[in-house]
């Protein structure tokens, strides 16, 4: 059965039943709309930052193309400089 026909047979049923029953149909696909909207929302959390915040893949993918833009662009550290300060760092730790 296709989704147009099964829409078709709800609506063909709803038509028979009393204002009590369509209130009660109403709120379950109410609950229901909320319940997967939530459910989905949480499946886009990747991770979180150190704040505890979430971090959404879409906001996520946003922020990573802005840094290879500003990279492509020549901003940030070379990896060369971050080698040497990290080196730096580990020898100084010891």
């Amino acid at each position: 059965m296709s989704r147009v026909e099964i829409q078709e047979e709800i609506i063909k049923e709803l038509d028979l039943v009393d204002d009590e029953m369509l209130l009660v149909f109403r709120s379950m696909l109410t609950t229901y709309r909320e319940v997967h909207a939530k459910k989905k929302k949480a499946e886009e959390i990747i991770g979180y930052k150190s704040d505890g915040s979430p971090v959404e893949q879409e906001g996520f993918l946003v922020e990573a193309e802005e840094i290879n833009k500003r990279m492509d662009q020549g901003e940030g550290t070379p990896a060369e400089d971050v080698y040497e300060k990290t080196e730096a760092w580990l020898r100084s730790m010891k």
